[in-house]
């Protein structure tokens, strides 16, 4: 079974969702510092999103464009486990 993954160079998406830049003051919270020198470490923070005050998201929409599933980051690197992704799309697909 295959799936697509877009990115969305100019953020469309991400304004659809609320998905904006966090404030400068948020770089304050020790939770950004550990994710954004983890993310540093292998590189990503700010080359999928061209900012690196982007705020992340996760989002798995279905054939129609309904969202099956969102995550809105709280911090930088604020992401769900894949399992919890997976385990909430399943209960998704299983009630619709």
């Amino acid at each position: 079974m295959g799936y697509e993954l877009l990115l969305d160079p100019d953020q469309r998406l991400y304004e659809a969702l609320s998905l904006r830049r966090f404030p400068w003051w948020r770089m304050l919270d020790p939770r950004t510092w550990r994710n954004y020198v983890r993310s540093l470490r292998r590189a990503r923070q700010g080359r999928i999103t061209n900012h690196p005050l982007q705020s992340p998201g996760v989002v798995v929409l279905d054939g129609d464009l309904r969202v099956l599933y969102l995550h809105r980051g709280a911090t930088i690197g604020d992401y769900p486990p894949a399992a919890e992704v997976l385990d909430r799309v399943v209960a998704a697909i299983g009630s619709g």
